[in-house]
C-alpha cells in the first residue's frame, strides 16, 4: 500500500498512474473501505484526476458495496455525479438513494438528493419507488418530510411526467399542509420550499389552486397568527405574482404587513420586506404597484439612511431591481416622495464596499432614465467618485464605475466632464501606464 501513500502524500497524475499500474480496483475498493480516514481522499482525488470509470472499473455490485461505508456516501455520490450512469440507475438504486435522505448525515442527504435529481430518468417513475417516497414520508420527523418534499419538488419541476406521478400520491398536497404545522421551524420552511414549485409551469398550477391562496390570505388577515409566518406568506405571495403575474393577494392587509416588515427592528424581517419588493418589482407593471402605495414608499425609503449596513445595501440593491423594470411613470412617482440624492452623496466617502457598490447597482438601472443619471453627475462630489481610481478598489466596484461612465459618456453633461469621462474610458478598466489614481479633479464644480 505504499504506493497509495505516496500518492495520497502528494496527489499527481502521474502518481496515480503509477498507483494504478501496481494495484487492482479490487484491492482499492477493499482500502477504501478499511480506511475511514484515506479512503474518501483516494477516491476523490482519483475523480479529480480523471482515473476512474467507476462504474466499468468496480462494478455495479462493488458500487453497492462500497455504498455500505458511511464514510465513502459523499465523496462516491459526488464522483458518480459526474458520470454516465444510466447503467446503475436503476430503481433499486434510486431506492438506496433514498434511504440515504433521511439519515442523520446532512452532508449526505444532500448529495443524494441532488443526485437523484440530476441522474433523473424513466426509473423514478417506478411503483416501488414512488411509495417508498409516500412511506418515507410518512414516518419521518418534520425534517426529513422537507427532505423529500424538496426533493419531489425539484424532481417535479424537472420532468412533468414525474411532477404528475408524485401530485398522485400527495406529496404536493402533505407540503401544503405543513403550512399550518404547529412546529414554527417546520411551517416556515415548508413555506420555503414549497415556493419553488413557481419555477416550473406544473409547479404554478399547483400555487394558483384555491386552497393555497385560501391558506395565504387566511393567514395574512389573522392578528393573531405569527409575523414570521405572515411574512413568509407574504412572501410566496410575491412569488406567486412574479411566476404568474396573479396578484388577487395583494388585497386586505398584505400591504399592512410589507410596510411592517420594512419598518421592523428585525433583520429577519426587514428582508422579508425588501425581498418582497424585489420580487414585485421584477415585472414591469410590478413597480407601478408599489409607486402607488404611498405608505410602502415611505417605509422603504427610510432605509436609505438606516445604521443597519444590511438595511442600506438591501434598500440600494432593491432600487436596482425597480429601477430595471419600472416603467419612466413609476419611476418619477417613487422619486419625487424620496429624498435620494443627499444620502448617496454621504456614502461616497465610506469605507464600506458592500454600499458603494449596491449604490453603483441602483445607479446602474437608473440608467434607463438618463436624467436621473444626469442628475446624479452634476453633483461635484458624485463626478470625483466616478473619477477616482483607488488600489483600494475591489474588482465588482472597479467594473461597475467602468460600466456606469462608459454609458455616461453618452448623455446630456457638462463638456469638461463629458471630456474626463471619455479620458477614462480610454484608459480602460485597469490604465497600464498610470496606475492606480490616488484623486481625480473635475472642473464640474
Amino acid at each position: 500500500m505504499e504506493s497509495i501513500e505516496a500518492f495520497l502524500l502528494r496527489p499527481s497524475p502521474a502518481l496515480a498512474d503509477t498507483l494504478l499500474s501496481r494495484l487492482s480496483f479490487p484491492d482499492i475498493a477493499r482500502f477504501c473501505k478499511s480506511s475511514k480516514l484515506k479512503g474518501s481522499e483516494l477516491l476523490d482525488n482519483l475523480s479529480k484526476f480523471n482515473k476512474l470509470d467507476i462504474i466499468n472499473d468496480f462494478g455495479i455490485e462493488e458500487i453497492f458495496s462500497l455504498l455500505q461505508s458511511p464514510h465513502l456516501r459523499i465523496t462516491l455520490i459526488n464522483c458518480l455525479s459526474t458520470q454516465d450512469v444510466q447503467e446503475l440507475f436503476s430503481h433499486q438504486f434510486i431506492l438506496t438513494m433514498l434511504n440515504f435522505i433521511s439519515q442523520e448525515d446532512l452532508g449526505c442527504a444532500i448529495s443524494a438528493k441532488n443526485f437523484i435529481v440530476r441522474k433523473l430518468n424513466r426509473s423514478f417513475l417506478n411503483d416501488e419507488v414512488l411509495q417508498s417516497i409516500k412511506k418515507l414520508m410518512e414516518s419521518g420527523d418534520s425534517t426529513i418530510q422537507l427532505r423529500y418534499i424538496e426533493l419531489a419538488i425539484e424532481a417535479g419541476n424537472k420532468d412533468p411526467e414525474v411532477f404528475t406521478a408524485l401530485a398522485n400520491i400527495g406529496v404536493y398536497e402533505a407540503a401544503i399542509d405543513m403550512f399550518t404545522s404547529e412546529d414554527l421551524l417546520s411551517r416556515l420552511a415548508s413555506i420555503e420550499v414549497v415556493a419553488e414549485l413557481g419555477n416550473s409551469e406544473q409547479g404554478c398550477k399547483v400555487l394558483l389552486k384555491e386552497k393555497v391562496r385560501n391558506m395565504i390570505r387566511e393567514s395574512v388577515e389573522d392578528d393573531y397568527n405569527d409575523i414570521y409566518t405572515r411574512a413568509k406568506l407574504l412572501l410566496l405571495a410575491c412569488k406567486i405574482y412574479s411566476y404568474t403575474g396573479n396578484a388577487e393577494l395583494f388585497q386586505g392587509k398584505f400591504w399592512n404587513i410589507v410596510e411592517m416588515a420594512l419598518r421592523s427592528t428585525d433583520d429577519t424581517m426587514v428582508n422579508n420586506g425588501l425581498t418582497g419588493i424585489s420580487i414585485i418589482a421584477s415585472r414591469p407593471i410590478g413597480a407601478s404597484l408599489i409607486a402607488d402605495r404611498a405608505e410602502i414608499i415611505a417605509a422603504f425609503a427610510r432605509l436609505q439612511t438606516s445604521a443597519n449596513i444590511n438595511s442600506k445595501t438591501g434598500f440600494y440593491l432593491v432600487f436596482a431591481e425597480i429601477a430595471s423594470h419600472s416603467d419612466e411613470e413609476s419611476i418619477r412617482k417613487i422619486l419625487s416622495s424620496i429624498w435620494w440624492t443627499d444620502p448617496i452623496l454621504r456614502e461616497l466617502s465610506a469605507p464600506f464596499q458592500e454600499i458603494l457598490v449596491s449604490i453603483l447597482k441602483a445607479v446602474k438601472g437608473f440608467l434607463r432614465f438618463p436624467y436621473i443619471v444626469q442628475q446624479l453627475y452634476s453633483q461635484p462630489k458624485f463626478a470625483e467618485f466616478m473619477l477616482k481610481r483607488t488600489m483600494h478598489d475591489g474588482p465588482e466596484l472597479v467594473y461597475l464605475r467602468y460600466e456606469i461612465n462608459q454609458k455616461a459618456t453618452q448623455l446630456e453633461l457638462d463638456d469638461l466632464l463629458k471630456d474626463k469621462l471619455n479620458d477614462y474610458v480610454r484608459e480602460g478598466v485597469y490604465p497600464q501606464n498610470s496606475g492606480f489614481i490616488e484623486e481625480a479633479i473635475t472642473n464640474a464644480k
